[in-house]
C-alpha cells in the first residue's frame, strides 16, 4: 500500500496539533549505516557536534552521519558505546565498558578514537560501563558505577570521585553534577565532595532516570516505579498525575528537557512520551507513528529541533516541530488516497477503499477507521452550510455531524461544485454532469460517458460558466 504524506499548511494544522500528532519520521537501519558490513542494529547514545554532524553509540564504535554519508569509527572490541557528549570546543567524548576517551582527527582528517585510560590512576583503571558523560567548561565527567572520573581538558589529568556504594545514574543541572548513589540517595558534587540532598532517602532503593530544573526553581525528579517528584529547599513531594496510563507503567529509562518546556521521556516499551511539568501526557511517539522501535535508549534534540532516537533497532529522526503531519497504513489508512478534508474537528480521508475518519487514540496518538458507510472509491469532499458532502463511485453522500451519513443519490460523483450565488450544486462523474438545487431536485443534466473528473470551479467572472 502506498505511503501517504499529507501536506497541510501551518495555519490549518495549528488547531489540530494540540490533539493530533503525526510528525514526519525518517528511519535508518543497518542497511543505511552498515556499509555492507555486519552491524548490530542496537544504538545506545546520540549527540550532535558544532558542525551539525550526528554521532551514534553502537557496537564497538561510533557512527558518524553528516546528513548524506555514514562513517564508522571503531573504538574497542566486545562492548557497546553507551555514552557520548560534546564539549564547548566541539570535541566528541566517548564512553564504553572499561574505557573512555575522545575523537580526534588523524593525519588525513578522519576521526579516530583516543583513549584516556592511561591517564587514570592505576588503582582506578578497572571499571564497568560508562553510563553518562557530562561536560562543564573545561571539565569532562565520565560516570560509571565504580566512580565519577573527572578529566581536566587543560591539565590533561584525571581525578576520581568514589561513591559510598555505587553510582546508578547521573545528571547535569545548571552546571552542577547530581548522582544517585545506591543505598544513599541523591547526592550532588560540591568542590569535589559529595553532598547528600535532604529528604532523598527514597532513592536509596528506587532508581532515578531524570532530573530537570522547573520554572519555580525546584527540581523535577523522574523515576521508573514511582512517577514524578518535586524537590526544593530540602523538601520533597510526589506530583499527582491524572493520566489514564500512569507514568510508572511506561518503563521510563531516560528523559530530556525540550526547547518547548516539555519533557521527553524515553521508555523501553512505549517509545517516547511527552509530558508537561505537571506530568500530563501531551504526545506519544511510538511505532504507530512510524519510528522503528518502541525501545528508545536515548533522545537528543538537534539544533533544528528534530528529535533523534537511538533505538534498540536502528535510528529514527522525528521532525518534532514540523508544520506537516504524516499518515500511512500504520495509522489505519488503506488504499490510494484521493481527497482529504477537515470537518467537525476531525480529519476525513477518501481512498480507493472507502471513507476514513480520524479516531482519537490514547494520549494524542491518532488512528483512522473506515466508516463502513462507503465501501468503494471516495473521490471528493466539499462543505456547504456546515454539511459535509462526499462524492463517491457509488453515489453522493452527506453528514451534518461527521458520524451519521445519508445517501443523496446514486450518481457516480468525481467532482462537486457549489454556486453560492444560485445556491445550487454541479455534480460531475462517469455518468454525466448534473445540476441540483439546494434540496437536490434536478435542474439540468447532460448524460454521457466521461473519464474521471479531477475537480471543478465556478468562473469568477461569470457564474453561468463551470470549469470541470
Amino acid at each position: 500500500m502506498r505511503l501517504l504524506l499529507l501536506t497541510l499548511f501551518s495555519l490549518y494544522l495549528s488547531s489540530m496539533l494540540a490533539q493530533n500528532f503525526y510528525p514526519p519520521v525518517v528511519n535508518y537501519s543497518t542497511k543505511d549505516y552498515g556499509k555492507n558490513q555486519e552491524r548490530n542494529p542496537e544504538n545506545f547514545a546520540v549527540v550532535q557536534d558544532h558542525r551539525g554532524v550526528m554521532y551514534f553509540g553502537t557496537d564497538n564504535g561510533v557512527i558518524e552521519f553528516d546528513g548524506e554519508q555514514w562513517n564508522y569509527i571503531k573504538t574497542g572490541s566486545g562492548s557497546f558505546v553507551r555514552a557520548l557528549a560534546v564539549d564547548e570546543a566541539g570535541v566528541i567524548y566517548v564512553g564504553f565498558y572499561g574505557d573512555f576517551g575522545y575523537l580526534k582527527p588523524d593525519t588525513i582528517g578522519s576521526l579516530v578514537f583516543e583513549s584516556l585510560l592511561r591517564k587514570i590512576p592505576e588503582e582506578y583503571q578497572f571499571f564497568s560501563n560508562v553510563w553518562k558523560i557530562h561536560t562543564v567548561g573545561k571539565s569532562i565527567y565520565f560516570q560509571t558505577e565504580e566512580g565519577l572520573y573527572v578529566y581536566d581538558v587543560q591539565t590533561k589529568k584525571i581525578k576520581v570521585i568514589l561513591p559510598k556504594n555505587s553510582f546508578h545514574t547521573s545528571f547535569l543541572v545548571d552546571s552542577t553534577i547530581y548522582l544517585r548513589d545506591r543505598q544513599v540517595g541523591l547526592v550532588k558534587l560540591v568542590n569535589d565532595k559529595l553532598v547528600t540532598l535532604k529528604s532523598t532517602e527514597i532513592f536509596k532503593e528506587y532508581g532515578l532516570f531524570g532530573m530537570h530544573r522547573l520554572p519555580d526553581d525546584s527540581l523535577l525528579l523522574i523515576t521508573q516505579e514511582l512517577g514524578l517528584f518535586k524537590w526544593k529547599n530540602g523538601g520533597i513531594r510526589p506530583i499527582v498525575e491524572q493520566n489514564q496510563l500512569p507514568l510508572s507503567e511506561l518503563g521510563i529509562i531516560g528523559s530530556m528537557h525540550l526547547t518547548t518546556g516539555d519533557f521527553a521521556l524515553n521508555t523501553i516499551t512505549n517509545g517516547v512520551v511527552i509530558i508537561d511539568e505537571h506530568g500530563k501526557i501531551n504526545k506519544q511517539i511510538n511505532r504507530s507513528i512510524g519510528i522503528r522501535s518502541d525501545a528508545v535508549q536515548q533522545i537528543y534534540q538537534d539544533r533544528d529541533l528534530n528529535l533523534w532516537l537511538a533505538l534498540e533497532n536502528g535510528i529514527s529522526k522525528v521532525n518534532y516541530h514540523s508544520p506537516l503531519s504524516f499518515f500511512d497504513e500504520k495509522a489505519g489508512i488503506e488504499g490510494n488516497v484521493q481527497t482529504v478534508i477537515r470537518f467537525k474537528n476531525q480529519l476525513f480521508v477518501g481512498t480507493s477503499y472507502g471513507l476514513y475518519v480520524q479516531d482519537d487514540g490514547l494520549q494524542g496518538s491518532n488512528h483512522f477507521r473506515n466508516t463502513g458507510m462507503i465501501k468503494d472509491q471516495v473521490w471528493t469532499f466539499t462543505i456547504v452550510d456546515n454539511i459535509l458532502y462526499i462524492g463517491a463511485s457509488k453515489g453522493l453522500f452527506k453528514t451534518s455531524d461527521g458520524q451519521n451519513f445519508s445517501k443523496i443519490n446514486e450518481y457516480n460523483t468525481n467532482s462537486i461544485v457549489y454556486r453560492p450565488t444560485r445556491q445550487d450544486f454541479i455534480i460531475a462523474g462517469a455518468q454525466g454532469i448534473y445540476v441540483f438545487d439546494k434540496n437536490f431536485n434536478e435542474k439540468w443534466s447532460y448524460v454521457s460517458n466521461f473519464s474521471t473528473f479531477l475537480g471543478g470551479a465556478v468562473d469568477p467572472e461569470n457564474d453561468s460558466i463551470i470549469w470541470l
